[in-house]
């Protein structure tokens, strides 16, 4: 049997005014509003201009690249706005205080170790001619694309040190994002 509308309304006559106050009078819009322009707890900030070798301001970026950046600047966000080694006692289990010896980590190294692990890695590529003209050489099949080209000869060995280390450093990031959603459970206050 199918209901209509006014099946439903009869049944709830008197539920109806209240909500409806509620919906269009009440706290909600207020809270929409707050929420919307000065709070925006739903909006996560993927900026990191200040620890990051390669930062990001705005627009368009790989979703690979911004999956790291969300998840770590919630990481950066719980510890400086929500200040939990203040109001949690972390030591109260053997699991609780090593969750937050972990959280700890890998905040320091979001914050630090990262970036300088990256600017050692770009210093490999000192002295490579890295223009536009060099790196990148027509397609002989396809007229708009390009192919790329790796540095010869003395330039070749540091570019394949920089590739090894960037390698590493993207495994690393792997690791690192693997350990925070580890521990992603204890990041409440």
């Amino acid at each position: 049997m199918k209901r209509s509308f006014w099946d439903h309304f009869d049944n709830n006559i008197m539920e109806y005014p209240r909500s409806w106050w509620r919906k269009a009078w009440g706290w909600r819009p207020l809270y929409w509003l707050r929420s919307h322009t000065f709070t925006r707890y739903h909006i996560v900030d993927c900026r990191n201009d200040y620890y990051d070798p390669y930062p990001y301001k705005w627009g368009w970026y790989d979703r690979c690249a911004i999956i790291l950046l969300a998840n770590f600047n919630i990481l950066v966000e719980y510890m400086e706005r929500e200040h939990p080694g203040d109001i949690i006692a972390w030591d109260s289990t053997p699991e609780h205080s090593a969750a937050w010896k972990e959280i700890n980590e890998l905040y320091e190294w979001w914050k630090r170790g990262r970036k300088a692990e990256h600017i050692a890695c770009s210093e490999l590529l000192d002295g490579v001619d890295m223009s536009w003209e060099k790196m990148w050489k027509p397609d002989p099949e396809n007229s708009a694309m390009y192919q790329f080209q790796k540095p010869q000869d003395d330039e070749k060995t540091k570019w394949d040190a920089y590739s090894a280390e960037s390698d590493r450093l993207d495994a690393k990031d792997q690791e690192m994002l693997h350990r925070l959603i580890e521990v992603r459970m204890n990041l409440w206050t």
